[in-house]
């Protein structure tokens, strides 16, 4: 059973996450060789060539450089392949702290509408179950100021400041959708303590 994670920068998804693997024994997928990447890359293209070629032609259509064509292609085209591939290796329940409906974020250079991003999601694979991580701007700001952590920080200070725009729009037409998504959804204060969000996520696992 794959369980994904979802919600921006600083939510709080990967410290969470890895609490729940120490605390529970749930595993994370990750990708840790450029080997295992390019490898389940692999499998994930014979298995599924049109949802690869589909996905690939976003990135293509939205990177306005070469730099930005690597970033996409690296984290929100391949490692989420290849997570996804390793995690249904797995027998039991296996998280994955970044995966396809969370790609959606990173792919778009603009904001979409609902028919767009409906579209897009014929082209990944969904997990089991989704954790969607909520909290206001102003918090997720703050969290980032603190850890003097930047997304995207080889692009302009113009263009983050559009880009938070865009990701707030587009992260509200996500949240619209999230009903009609076929798989199970928990939305979850990220907020709390770390502790109590991982309480919360391990019962809805084994619910």
């Amino acid at each position: 059973m794959i369980v994904e994670f979802f919600g921006h920068a600083g939510a709080g998804k990967t410290t969470v996450a890895e609490l729940i693997s120490e605390e529970y024994g749930i595993p994370i997928a990750k990708i840790r060789s450029r080997s295992k990447l390019l490898y389940f890359n692999f499998i994930f293209t014979i298995r599924h060539p049109v949802k690869f070629f589909g996905r690939f032609f976003y990135v293509i259509g939205n990177s306005i450089n070469l730099k930005m064509f690597y970033y996409k292609l690296m984290n929100a085209f391949m490692q989420v392949n290849a997570k996804h591939q390793k995690a249904l290796r797995f027998k039991g329940p296996v998280i994955l702290d970044q995966g396809y409906l969370q790609s959606a974020m990173s792919m778009f250079e603009y904001k979409v509408s609902k028919a767009e991003l409906q579209k897009y999601f014929k082209n990944i694979l969904w997990p089991d179950k989704l954790v969607i991580f909520e909290a206001s701007e102003e918090i997720i700001k703050n969290r980032l100021k603190e850890r003097g952590y930047k997304v995207r920080q080889f692009l302009s200070e113009e263009y983050l400041k559009e880009r938070e725009k865009i990701v707030e729009h587009n992260d509200k037409v996500f949240k619209n959708l999230a009903p009609s998504f076929p798989c199970q959804v928990l939305t979850v204060d990220a907020t709390q303590l770390p502790a109590e969000i991982a309480k919360k996520i391990f019962n809805f696992i084994k619910s």
